[in-house]
């Protein structure tokens, strides 16, 4: 996405705003630990498939297993500080403020920069 940015044509025109220096790394912690626990969803799942555990007895599982990786501080933060999984900048609305404002910030330095280009 920043290559146009840097071709001769578009000098002066395009800007690419690196946003990955917003990128929530609490939030990104924790969706990190929430996907550690997939391997023992799938084997749970496989259980219950297999009938050797029932639905409820799979969800107390693996609902232990997330208590022991997800404090509920980090849970507070999660339900508080994201709306989307692991794509999308989990729909952290900081996140997506803090890109706002860095976009806005490089449109008006293009304006700045045109308008004492025709002075």
């Amino acid at each position: 996405m920043a290559a146009p940015a840097a071709m001769p044509e578009f000098k002066g025109r395009v800007v690419a705003v690196q946003t990955a220096p917003f990128w929530d790394e609490k939030l990104g912690a924790i969706v990190d630990k929430l996907e550690s626990l997939k391997g023992q969803r799938n084997l749970v799942n496989k259980q219950v498939t297999e009938g050797k555990l029932t639905r409820e007895e799979a969800d107390k599982q693996l609902k232990e297993c997330e208590d022991k990786l997800v404090t509920a501080e980090e849970r507070a933060i999660w339900k508080r500080g994201s709306s989307n999984y692991g794509f999308h900048y989990l729909g952290c609305a900081k996140t997506f403020a803090l890109m706002g404002k860095a976009f806005a910030e490089a449109m008006a330095n293009l304006q700045t920069t045109k308008t004492q280009g025709k002075q």
